[in-house]
């Protein structure tokens, strides 16, 4: 899955089990707080989901989904790319200045 940095990511899971199963979600090999910030977690009855606000390049990796109830465990996973934004240059140039400029944009590239 890919996304632009600061983009609403909304990671969905839907699991099914008697007794309903406890669920964890885990970022590489760390557990996902949900005192954290940067992540919102629902749970909604059979529905799991995670939710990245404001993802950021370093958020970038595998994402994956426990869920573990007295019969077993299950796994899924996903790997987030987040992709910087493009950013726009903006240059204020007097009119005698314009050829000077344009050979220096010339050279950037």
């Amino acid at each position: 899955m890919r996304c632009t940095e600061g983009e609403l990511v909304k990671l969905r899971c839907k699991l099914e089990g008697q007794p309903l199963p406890q669920v964890s979600w885990y970022f590489g090999d760390k557990e996902i707080e949900t005192g954290d910030e940067r992540y919102t977690i629902i749970s909604d009855y059979c529905e799991f989901i995670l939710m990245i606000s404001r993802p950021t390049l370093d958020m970038t990796g595998e994402y994956m989904i426990v869920a573990k109830n007295q019969h077993g465990e299950k796994r899924m996973s996903t790997q987030l790319i987040v992709e910087g934004q493009s950013r726009a240059l903006f240059i204020s140039v007097e009119r005698d200045d314009v050829h000077r400029v344009m050979q220096w944009l010339h050279h950037m590239h």
